[in-house]
């Protein structure tokens, strides 16, 4: 093992020769670019791509409209375009995904128009009437037009971001990009100005997500509070089958699950066979490891 207190440092020893294998990060804006002939392992890993909501926002504080715009995204796409191959789709806060249950998923706009939502001016954008408060019923239609924030450093995940946009604005939700250096982005999180963000979290190898959903979690930027959702999520960590949590996870979604990020471990070209990393577990397998 070398220690190394740079990523520069890390670069040049794997360049010269003195390092022979190294983690790298892929989708970053900082990104290390190893050169040289190499073998490159993409491994999965617990670090998650998600959409944050406000859920004080009239529209996105109803269950069946964070399902339409989920039904809405084309993660395939993403992970294969703006993350580079370097990541997987998700549905689940969970890597890698349960097996798929085989029903059809519901149609996006039929939710959207059963919620409500209609485009009542022929401007293209649907509206919708704001749910009832307990200080007042309001009567007015407002335009769906949310604004996705995204940290404007990181070029993937403002591509990402548009992309989603774009996938919105097709269905008559009139979604917008803002793009935030990212201790604008953070500061903007941490006051509620957002509609949507995307976000990233590495999780626990547990896959624990309650810091991004729990009442009093330090990542629930968009205040879901859900206490029956939260006695399930409690429930399912000490389960072995953890089929009643997916099924209220999907039907709540207090976060839009995007995609897992993809880490690489490079090593010399032909430095060894069987090689096969786990997420946290460089030398996983290392009674099996040959080396050429």
């Amino acid at each position: 093992l070398v220690a190394t207190s740079r990523a520069e440092a890390l670069m040049y020893g794997f360049e010269t020769g003195d390092i022979s294998m190294t983690r790298t990060e892929r989708i970053s804006p900082k990104a290390n670019a190893v050169s040289g002939a190499t073998n490159v392992y993409r491994t999965r890993t617990t670090d998650f791509h998600y959409l944050g909501v406000n859920h004080s926002n009239g529209a996105l504080g109803q269950a069946v409209v964070r399902q339409a715009v989920s039904l809405l995204i084309q993660r395939a796409g993403i992970c294969s375009s703006q993350l580079q191959n370097y990541a997987d789709p998700a549905l689940l806060p969970v890597n890698p995904q349960p097996a798929d249950s085989g029903e059809a998923p519901p149609d996006p706009l039929e939710l959207l128009a059963g919620a409500g939502f209609a485009d009542n001016n022929g401007d293209g954008i649907l509206d919708y009437i704001p749910p009832p408060t307990r200080w007042y019923t309001p009567y007015w239609h407002e335009k769906f037009t949310p604004v996705i924030l995204v940290n404007s450093d990181n070029a993937y995940k403002v591509s990402a971001a548009e992309t989603i946009a774009a996938a919105l604005q097709a269905a008559g939700i009139g979604a917008t990009v803002n793009a935030l250096p990212y201790e604008d982005y953070m500061r903007a999180l941490e006051r509620g100005n957002f509609d949507i963000y995307y976000g990233e979290t590495r999780l626990t190898p547990d896959f624990d997500i309650r810091p991004l959903v729990a009442k009093d979690g330090a990542l629930n930027y968009g205040n879901f509070d859900n206490e029956e959702f939260e006695a399930t999520l409690t429930a399912s960590r000490a389960a072995e089958d953890k089929t009643a949590f997916y099924q209220t996870f999907s039907e709540t979604l207090p976060v839009i699950p995007l995609a897992f990020e993809r880490s690489q471990v490079v090593t010399r070209a032909g430095l060894m066979h069987n090689f096969e990393p786990y997420p946290y577990q460089l030398f996983a397998g290392v009674q099996n490891w040959e080396a050429r």
